[in-house]
């Protein structure tokens, strides 16, 4: 949270107090407590603790080189990285992928990403939605292997795959996926289920006062009888297509 820009007085007026630089480590019974120590009291606790990247376990990818992007200090690193550099792959086609490629693409880099499937985001958004993404890449300038499994990344810099044998870029960026941050939620014994917190349908979760909402959360949906992440287009999009 310490990359957050500066706040207003308009939180101040709705009587909402912000500490920045200060995660919470500790989920009790009414209380938490944060890494400096400090414990705040509540009648009420949502967690909307997000998501992480994931790194894919496949020799190379850890190196630290390599970049991931989900914070606005990662964006800011990855643009000092770009200094000097030519070209970029990025190994992901989802929304972080798309998006850091047409960015990379736009500050003048030669740009390719690995995209798994047939299309960017088929799986998540449908044929149709993913054809539209592989035209606006295209657009702007961005090289995309379609169908294409990343094998392994060689210091940092060498990418293989199944259909390029070797790829070699100043800068390569994984987007892979991210995964909840349940660590705070766990530690506290929170009814967990398919690595997000269990929610009712209204975003209670197994212990009283306490909430989950956004990617961290599995929310139900009494009219299906099933519960989905509480924030995924693809749960959306797969409803709307569903009968009743």
């Amino acid at each position: 949270m310490g990359d957050l820009p500066p706040l207003d007085d308009s939180l101040a007026e709705l009587d909402i107090t912000v500490t920045l630089g200060d995660p919470v480590t500790e989920l009790g019974e009414g209380r938490v407590r944060t890494a400096a120590g400090a414990v705040h009291r509540f009648t009420t606790c949502v967690l909307a603790t997000g998501t992480e990247p994931v790194r894919p376990g496949l020799p190379g990818t850890g190196h630290a080189d390599v970049r991931t992007l989900r914070s606005a200090a990662d964006s800011r690193e990855l643009r000092a990285a770009t200094a000097g550099v030519r070209s970029a792959i990025v190994v992901g086609a989802g929304f972080i992928g798309c998006e850091a490629a047409v960015s990379l693409s736009r500050l003048g880099l030669q740009v390719t990403v690995v995209c798994p499937d047939d299309v960017p985001q088929e799986k998540r958004l449908g044929p149709e939605a993913g054809g539209f993404l592989l035209r606006w890449l295209k657009s702007e300038g961005v090289s995309v292997l379609r169908g294409t499994k990343l094998l392994s990344i060689e210091d940092g810099h060498r990418v293989r795959t199944d259909l390029v044998p070797v790829l070699d870029a100043g800068l390569v960026v994984l987007a892979t996926g991210v995964r909840p941050r349940i660590g705070l939620a766990e530690a506290a014994g929170l009814a967990l289920e398919r690595g997000r917190i269990r929610t009712d349908e209204h975003l209670r979760t197994s212990r009283a006062g306490v909430l989950a909402a956004g990617d961290v959360a599995l929310a139900y949906h009494r009219p299906r009888d099933a519960r989905s992440p509480s924030s995924t287009g693809a749960t959306a999009s797969r409803w709307a297509r569903s009968p009743g």
